[in-house]
Formats: structure tokens, C-alpha cells, sequence
């Protein structure tokens, strides 16, 4: 454990204690704090993401999983989680193309070969 990782980790509980609050204010500051002082990286900011998603909050979570993307745009546990968001959504056409550009990269990523499959389905097959 680093002096950095555990700077985030107790920030990062901070973020969850926040959200479970609905303060949702607080958190996006916890979050931004947890960022300054540990330094941003791809794993941090869709840990991030993953914890805004999980209470809805959907635009919070698309740009964290953005972030981590900026940082390493092969970074394909972000690049899943952002397709799935747009799934949430609806948005089948981007979600493919996230979901495509993780089996680019990774092309052995059983889960991302099964969303391709699951987005190709919801779009029928005259979006080929």
C-alpha cells in the first residue's frame, strides 16, 4: 500500500458514505478531492464512475468513465462500463461501438463479445 492508495481508498469511502446519503454535491467534491491529492488514473476513475452509476447518476458516471478514457483509451473495464451506460440509456449504436473498440484492443474479452452480440440484436439486422 502506498501512501497515494490509501489517500484515494479513504476518499473513496467518503464518495460511497455520500452518495448512500443522496448527496450528491458532496460526493462529486469527495471525488474531486480523492483525485487531487492521489492523482487520477484510469482504475480510479471508473472505480469512481462505477460508484455513481450505481446510485443513478448517470452524467457523473459518463464523465468519469470518460476520464479514465482520455488517460488510456484502451483501458477496457471503462470502455465496458461506458457502453453499458449507454445501453441503460437506450443507446444502442454507441454502445456497440464502445463495446467493438474494447474487442479492437482486447480481442479475447469474452464479455465484450457477448454485448457486441446482446447491442447487434437490439439494433436488428438492417444496422449492419
Amino acid at each position: 500500500w502506498t501512501a497515494e492508495l490509501i489517500l484515494f481508498d479513504l476518499h473513496f469511502a467518503r464518495v460511497r458514505r455520500c452518495l448512500d446519503q443522496g448527496d450528491a454535491g458532496a460526493a462529486a467534491g469527495a471525488a474531486d478531492l480523492a483525485l487531487s491529492l492521489a492523482g487520477a488514473d484510469p482504475l480510479r476513475h471508473n472505480d469512481l464512475g462505477c460508484a455513481f452509476g450505481d446510485h443513478g447518476l448517470w452524467d457523473s458516471a459518463e464523465r468519469h468513465f470518460s476520464a479514465a478514457l482520455e488517460l488510456d483509451p484502451d483501458y477496457a473495464p471503462a470502455r465496458r462500463n461506458l457502453g453499458k451506460l449507454f445501453m441503460r440509456r437506450g443507446d444502442y449504436a454507441q454502445a456497440l461501438a464502445q463495446f467493438e473498440r474494447v474487442l479492437d484492443a482486447h480481442p479475447g474479452d469474452d464479455a465484450a463479445a457477448r454485448l457486441v452480440a446482446w447491442c447487434a440484436l437490439q439494433l436488428g439486422p438492417d444496422s449492419q
